[in-house]
């Protein structure tokens, strides 16, 4: 017992070991999901970014290039119109630059050398670019975004980048006059980043690059990150988590970069915070088992030992424990033992009522030896009065004969259980022996479930109760009397067996007669005929107090007795 009770410990604490390593393993792999859904929605949120960019740009560039007072001074020919012009001209190039979010200059410029613009680094910043592209040839063409490039001129250090777009007259009588004019927003690449990176999570680190060059950072790089940037590729399995977004307009690219332990927030502390927790658990079983070991092993041998004296027939109950889960342990042997003593009790009772139901019923079959008449001599005798009747054609004593001759067959061949179809023929047979001695004659009906017919039931149970009927109930009636035999299955699954006829009926003190007598049952050996009363005791004697019986009746108009037949019949019985 000790020696199993030491591999019970060893296998809770390997138990418990792999429950924490598993534990460990199910968390971490939680955390590299969390991790990686909440990468793909920053980086998702920095792709919508990236187009919101784009589309900032764009609405300003056409803003500015087709208000009307700046097309009236880019394009108009009538010095007046100029004068009055460029000031709300230069006012909505400044209102538009405010309003937009990443546009830093705004500037415009046609080969007449006409241009717009508000504060002088515009110029600086964006002159050389549109003349250069003017001399190209590319106003013709469609808006585009220039390299990233830092203004030499202007000395703050700033990367910019351009979106450039041409411009054409849309005044009233001069649509579809050919562009040679060019408006250029610039924004300011590191004003973009921050921008970026206040509507991105903290931590988050956000890079421009251009072909193989960082641009601008909105945070410090390390030597590693700088290479997994560049690396252009994006591992989603590591400790930091990279995602480049590019668009075919755009001349750079934005990577999004974020270490593993700042997506995944405060869940690595959790998990060292479970490993303790599992630790601690560990630690805190492995001492109640000990304990345990301490408590259980005298109580268990002793119950044991009880067991076994019990086994050996030297004790006839096991000593109650004194811990309270072996007192239920050593109760319910206790019960259990009782339990079995009972049952054999029951056991020999079932089998003294078994051997005085075989006596019934052989009293019973005795029954017809009452007149000490041999049978081999009564169906010789009837088989000479059939052959007398045939011989001088009368089909009707015939018949009976032959119907007289098969019932006592029955009653003296039948075993003590038949199927309830052959006591049913035997029934209808000992009926139509009877039937012509009574005028007007009865009639008899089956209101029998087929399923029934092969359920076991004693034999002689309905043919005493059918004579009854004739005899008590329908003789000396002017009426044609009816006998109703019905059987069924009840939800129990007992088998009912009813008997009932519109004869005279019985009177209630009679009824109380009968009742008393079926539940006073005569000892053996008391004379008695084969009626109600030893049918009632033959079925107690086999079946026990389940078996009930009903008798209502109603003087002058009808009787009825209903049989209650368990679902079960013992096997060792019905083999008897």
């Amino acid at each position: 017992m000790r020696r199993n009770l030491q591999y019970t410990a060893l296998a809770l604490a390997l138990t418990t070991f792999c429950i924490v390593g598993l534990s460990l393993v199910a968390y971490d792999s939680a955390i590299d999901a969390y991790a990686r859904h909440s990468f793909e929605a920053l980086s998702a949120g920095a792709a919508a970014q990236v187009e919101n960019v784009i589309d900032n740009l764009e609405s300003t560039g056409k803003a500015v290039a087709y208000a009307p007072q700046v097309q009236t001074v880019l394009f108009t020919s009538t010095p007046t119109e100029y004068l009055d012009a460029i000031v709300e001209a230069d006012q909505i190039i400044n209102l538009l630059r405010d309003e937009s979010q990443y546009a830093e200059y705004i500037y415009i410029l046609n080969q007449s050398g006409r241009q717009g613009y508000v504060k002088a680094n515009a110029k600086t910043i964006c002159r050389p670019w549109l003349l250069k592209y003017l001399e190209e040839g590319m106003h013709q063409g469609k808006p585009f975004f220039s390299p990233v490039f830092e203004s030499e001129t202007v000395g703050d250090g700033h990367p910019y980048f351009l979106y450039v777009m041409p411009v054409v007259d849309i005044r009233a009588g001069h649509i579809g006059t050919p562009a040679d004019t060019l408006c250029a927003v610039a924004c300011d690449v590191e004003k973009m980043l921050r921008i970026f990176r206040q509507e991105s999570a903290q931590g988050t680190t956000l890079c421009l690059l251009s072909g193989r060059q960082v641009i601008a950072s909105s945070g410090e790089l390390t030597a590693d990150e700088c290479a997994l940037i560049l690396s252009q590729e994006d591992p989603t399995d590591a400790s930091t988590y990279v995602y480049h977004i590019s668009h075919p307009r755009l001349p750079w690219t934005l990577a999004v970069l974020a270490s593993r332990d700042m997506l995944s927030g405060s869940a690595p502390r959790m998990r060292s915070i479970a490993v303790l927790l599992l630790l601690a658990e560990m630690v805190v079983l492995v001492a109640l088992f000990a304990a345990l070991f301490l408590t259980v092993a005298r109580p268990l041998r002793r119950l044991v030992s009880d067991v076994q004296a019990v086994y050996h027939t030297q004790y006839t109950r096991v000593r109650p424990a004194r811990m309270a889960e072996f007192i239920t342990l050593s109760d319910a042997i206790n019960r259990m033992l009782s339990e079995i003593e009972e049952a054999g009790k029951n056991e020999s009772e079932s089998r003294e009522r078994l051997y005085a139901a075989q006596e019934e019923q052989t009293r019973a079959k005795l029954y017809a030896y009452r007149t000490q008449i041999n049978p081999h001599f009564l169906f010789n005798a009837l088989e000479c009065i059939r052959s007398l009747a045939q011989a001088h054609g009368v089909p009707e004593i015939e018949k009976q004969v032959c119907g007289l001759s098969r019932s006592y067959r029955y009653l003296l061949n039948a075993d003590m259980v038949v199927t309830l179809g052959e006591e049913l023929r035997s029934v209808e047979g000992y009926f139509n022996v009877l039937r012509p001695q009574y005028t007007p004659q009865p009639v008899l009906r089956f209101c029998v479930d087929e399923r029934v017919k092969n359920m076991q039931v004693l034999a002689m149970t309905l043919q005493p109760l059918i004579e009854n009927a004739l005899l008590h109930g329908l003789s000396g009636r002017s009426r044609p009397g009816i006998i109703l035999i019905s059987a069924w299955i009840e939800t129990d699954g007992a088998l009912i067996l009813q008997v009932a006829d519109n004869g005279r009926g019985i009177s209630p003190e009679r009824l109380q007669v009968l009742h008393r007598q079926c539940d006073e049952a005569p000892a053996p050996g008391q004379e008695q005929h084969i009626g109600l009363l030893n049918i009632v005791r033959r079925m107690r004697l086999f079946f026990g107090p389940s078996f009930r019986f009903v008798i209502t009746s109603r003087e002058g108009h009808y009787t009825c007795i209903r049989l209650y037949i368990p679902s079960t019949v013992p096997k060792e019985e019905v083999d008897s």
